[in-house]
């Protein structure tokens, strides 16, 4: 077995025996289970990413600094992954209104309901470019 994934598990092994003598007040049995399940898989998470961490900075050990930097990298993907759904969103939506545009200018005689969907679009697709910007 890889000494990491071994490391992870013992890890997550004594942190899961420490939550077991939790009182589970005020979750319920089904919701404390979720927690500890929760808990184990954030562990997890974050003994791989803080060995990463540390053979990134080509250490035999690992650091409280990597921990944190560790910690703060989990946290940074998660966010970094809707930003990056926000803005693939916002791409296909003003595409979307530009073709649709491109159709209302080629056409002539257009409908005010293609102006609304396509006013519609834009502008939700405007939005969601700017909170994607935002983000980054």
């Amino acid at each position: 077995m890889d000494p990491d994934k071994k490391v992870t598990l013992e890890v997550v092994r004594r942190a899961e025996k420490e939550l077991d003598s939790i009182p589970t007040m005020p979750f319920t049995s089904p919701a404390f289970k979720l927690l500890t399940e929760k808990i184990s898989q954030y562990i997890s998470n974050l003994v791989i990413e803080s060995i990463r961490t540390s053979k990134r900075n080509r250490t035999d050990n690992i650091s409280a600094t990597h921990v944190e930097e560790a910690s703060a990298n989990i946290s940074y993907r998660n966010r970094r992954n809707f930003s990056r759904h926000l803005g693939i969103i916002s791409g296909i939506l003003i595409g979307f209104a530009f073709s649709k545009m491109l159709i209302i200018i080629n056409q002539g005689s257009v409908s005010v309901l293609d102006y609304v969907i396509t006013a519609a679009f834009g502008i939700t697709g405007a939005i969601l470019l700017g909170f994607h910007m935002a983000n980054n």
